[in-house]
């Protein structure tokens, strides 16, 4: 029982810290949602100056349907934002999948186009989500090329 409890005290803490970037991002999206100028800086400034696209509205619009979630899925596809703004949007890509769940984030990803899943797949390995081929096998096999 000893042994038990020990190892429980060890290896909570691990897997707490493990998906620490899970709350990372939910907050950020969070913050991007409530307040853009904050939380979605770069890439709602370059969505709207470069591709003519309103971020913000299409984040939240991928919040609240599966609809939304696919319009936000091609626009990733075709979007011009880098630098931090590519690190913004790779963060709320991986809220909106754990947000979905592999499932359903990886349905919609797979009707939304070939270069949507590729480049939605490559942002969240960029982002280094945490075990992510555990994690959502779904959303991770749609695109054979990853690093392991």
């Amino acid at each position: 029982m000893r042994l038990a409890l020990g190892l429980v005290a060890v290896l909570f803490p691990l897997l707490a810290s493990a998906y620490s970037a899970d709350k990372e991002c939910q907050d950020w999206t969070k913050q991007a949602v409530e307040n853009p100028a904050v939380g979605c800086e770069g890439a709602c400034t370059q969505a709207k100056r470069f591709d003519k696209y309103d971020y913000h509205a299409g984040l939240i619009a991928a919040q609240k349907s599966r609809a939304g979630l696919e319009k936000f899925f091609r626009y990733t596809a075709r979007s011009t934002i880098m630098g931090a703004g590519s690190e913004e949007l790779a963060c709320h890509l991986y809220a909106l999948l754990l947000q979905w769940g592999d499932g359903q984030f990886a349905e919609s990803l797979t009707k939304s186009g070939a270069k949507a899943t590729t480049r939605v797949v490559g942002l969240l390995d960029y982002t280094a989500v945490t075990d992510f081929k555990r994690r959502f096998p779904k959303t991770y096999g749609l695109v054979s090329q990853h690093e392991d």
